[in-house]
């Protein structure tokens, strides 16, 4: 079974690429679903707590992930959800290389070119830095 990540943030284009996957699931294809969430450091300041900080983030990170995990529970996709922190691309490339994933499917926003190349994006990082397989979906 072929192991694919998909970076899902709870953007449209983060679920078009889950439903990308889906739809080689429904041609035949057999595939492992790894679901990975990566969310910012939140540093505690002085007038927030880290229990309202680690409350909040996980708040956050529930309401992202309930939709990919009903659609693969509904739907059939052997699939695990995965949070993790930190910088999105580094943790992304990380994440594929220590569980062996071939290759990994994600949403792009497509902000336009030349604002994609001044602010840089996840995807275009992840491009550059991975050795496996990328497809883009918008």
């Amino acid at each position: 079974m072929r192991k694919v990540l998909v970076p899902y943030d709870g953007s449209k284009p983060a679920f078009r690429a889950l439903e990308y996957v889906q739809s080689r699931i429904n041609r035949g294809e057999k595939l492992y679903v790894e679901i990975l969430l990566v969310q910012p450091v939140i540093a505690p300041v002085d007038l927030v707590a880290m229990g309202a900080v680690s409350g909040w983030r996980d708040d956050e990170r529930d309401a992202i992930l309930c939709k990919p995990a009903f659609v693969t529970l509904v739907r059939k996709i052997d699939a695990k959800t995965t949070t993790q922190y930190g910088d999105p691309a580094e943790r992304i490339v990380e994440f594929a290389r220590k569980k062996h994933c071939r290759e990994v499917v994600m949403g792009t926003r497509g902000v336009g070119r030349l604002k994609g190349i001044m602010l840089g994006s996840v995807a275009t990082k992840v491009v550059q830095l991975i050795n496996v397989p990328v497809t883009l979906v918008k």
